[in-house]
């Protein structure tokens, strides 16, 4: 990668996507490097679609240079901070807890890191990169319908419902732990699920009741045990939302766990996996 010393001059972005993104995420991406274009920073966009991944980031680094030849000053975008550009400047987007991703602990300080929940800036230690708080959302809702308009679909449920207690991914993730830390797992699970207590700060609560040392964890296996607390609780929420809906009209679009909707709502219609754009 090129030298990270940045010539006098104006300023240009230079926006990081690749092809396995969200839909949302790379909207998000194209939004920001259309932002700062309307706001007179020149932004190249620049995504990856797979292949050589050595050849993209030479060819990051040739436009890199380009712009510093002209005197301006570039800087990067991305998200994650999963392009490993080195001591340049560089603001990413976080889209989930910053303790799922282990590699956060890597990148250095020229990056700034936005946060999508304003507890994560309470964090430490798992980055020597500053944070903000970056809020983000998905694409813009679509213009009400009237009120009393007839609406073929009542209540339409998007996104994988799995993770049901005691159901197929917790056996499949649970499972393989050993007791105690299956017990310090599940009763994190709940905590964040009951109280929304953030998960590696349930996770410490759970092991210090317990008397489990979680801090003298590997680094990725404390980030591990937050992946998984977060997958567990999120279907600890769908499953409760879903119950509580059962005695109405129900379109779920997106893969269902097997079980989660027994016993099945009456009146219950199933997509199975379709993309964001079909919902």
């Amino acid at each position: 990668m090129p030298d990270p010393s940045l010539p006098p001059g104006r300023r240009e972005a230079v926006v990081l996507g690749d092809t396995q993104r969200t839909d949302c995420g790379a909207r998000m991406l194209r939004e920001l490097a259309g932002g700062l274009a309307r706001a007179g920073v020149p932004a190249h966009l620049r995504v990856y679609g797979g292949g050589d991944f050595a050849a993209f980031l030479d060819g990051i680094g040739d436009l890199w240079r380009d712009i510093a030849a002209r005197r301006a000053r570039p800087f990067l975008v991305d998200l994650q901070a999963r392009y490993p550009i080195g001591r340049l400047p560089r603001f990413s987007a976080v889209l989930d807890h910053p303790l799922i991703h282990p590699y956060l602990r890597e990148v250095p300080p020229d990056t700034l890191l936005g946060v999508v929940d304003e507890s994560h800036l309470d964090l430490d230690g798992y980055s020597s990169a500053p944070a903000v708080f970056f809020p983000h959302g998905g694409p813009p809702a679509e213009p009400d319908p009237p009120r009393f308009a007839d609406r073929p679909i009542p209540i339409l449920v998007a996104g994988g419902l799995a993770g049901r207690p005691g159901g197929p991914l917790w056996r499949d993730r649970l499972d393989p732990l050993a007791p105690e830390v299956r017990a310090v797992v599940e009763a994190a699970v709940h905590g964040v699920a009951d109280h929304g207590i953030d998960p590696y700060a349930a996770l410490l609560a759970a092991a210090e009741r317990r008397g489990w040392p979680a801090e003298r964890l590997a680094w990725r296996s404390l980030c591990g045990l937050i992946g998984l607390i977060v997958n567990l609780a999120q279907g600890v929420c769908r499953h409760r939302v879903l119950r509580g809906l059962r005695d109405l009209p129900l379109t779920v679009a997106g893969a269902v766990e097997d079980g989660f909707l027994d016993p099945p709502p009456a009146d219950l219609a199933l997509t199975g996996p379709i993309d964001y754009g079909a919902v």
